[in-house]
């Protein structure tokens, strides 16, 4: 069951909070850090492109990219190199739309953490090794499980 292209709003299973920037953002061209946004906020669009290498997932603009193990989007097209390719598993043993998204290699995941991060009620996703449980089929913990709701669903 692979995930279509579209657009989507993510939500992590650990505490149902979205994914995506925050509203407010400094003014330059730099990349620009995604969250685990707290209550309140908008649900942040992700375009999906499925492409031969995976997916490419972004976000205001901006593409998806790890740097320094934390999960940013790159907003200068010249730089657009360097964002992911990420590879987006179905985990339907788990429950409904949730998805892992792993690194190229499959060696590194999206992981909300418990670091706050420097907008206030936001979480840092980081781009880390992840646990798996041991059982058939693998079970992910909730931290690194990632629900994808298209945006048609959410207004019918």
């Amino acid at each position: 069951m692979s995930l279509e292209s579209g657009i989507y709003t993510i939500k992590c299973k650990l505490n149902d909070n979205l994914v995506g920037r925050h509203l407010v953002e400094d003014r330059s061209g730099n990349p620009k850090p995604v969250y685990a946004l707290g209550a309140g906020n908008e649900p942040p669009q992700w375009v999906v492109e499925k492409c031969e290498e995976g997916y490419i997932l972004s976000n205001n603009g901006g593409r998806a990219a790890s740097i320094d193990d934390k999960l940013f989007a790159i907003l200068m097209e010249e730089e657009f190199d360097s964002a992911e390719n990420w590879v987006i598993e179905a985990q339907p043993h788990q429950g409904e739309n949730l998805y892992t998204v792993k690194t190229k290699s499959q060696s590194k995941a999206w992981s909300q953490t418990t670091e706050v991060g420097s907008e206030p009620d936001t979480f840092i996703i980081a781009v880390d090794y992840f646990t798996v449980r041991e059982s058939l089929p693998v079970q992910y913990l909730p931290q690194n499980l990632f629900e994808f709701v298209p945006i048609s669903d959410m207004q019918d």
